[in-house]
């Protein structure tokens, strides 16, 4: 499985969002600073993790973003899907166990043991929510000036 940096920093962005107490919206660019990316980069990467249905906008002086759900209803393999869609192996009917002999034929040698990995590491992200990686963290997230962001 391949991670796109856009998937990368999508989940770095939401687990900083998951942090936040939902009262007011994580400002932009505090959120670009967050994530080491420019205000434009992480404004284009919200806008599409907002037609995913995963977060929302505030428009305005005071403006920013909110996870549209809670955390814990969102998962990473949710989240890698808003930037294309996710192959395993399980997505075929059946599953892997009946995978038919030219399709093993061309998956070829170790391809096959990669690919039934894949389809196990996605099967893991649909069990890992954002609330998960944001509790998993030990200290929390600051913005640049130190200032805590619950």
């Amino acid at each position: 499985m391949r991670i796109s940096s856009n998937q990368y920093f999508a989940v770095e962005s939401l687990a900083r969002l998951a942090t936040c107490d939902g009262a007011r919206p994580y400002p932009p660019e505090l959120l670009a600073d967050s994530i080491n990316r420019s205000l434009s980069f992480t404004e284009q990467l919200m806008a599409e993790l907002a037609e995913a249905g995963l977060v929302t906008a505030a428009r305005g002086p005071h403006g920013g973003y909110y996870l549209k759900r809670p955390a814990h209803r969102i998962t990473v393999a949710e989240v890698f899907r808003a930037f294309g869609e996710l192959d395993t192996l399980d997505d075929r009917p059946g599953g892997p166990q009946n995978l038919s002999e030219s399709e093993i034929d061309e998956l070829g040698g170790t391809n096959l043991l990669w690919e039934a990995l894949n389809s196990y590491i996605l099967l893991f992200l649909e069990g890992v929510s954002l609330a998960d990686i944001a509790a998993a963290t030990n200290n929390e997230f600051s913005d640049p000036a130190g200032h805590t962001l619950h």
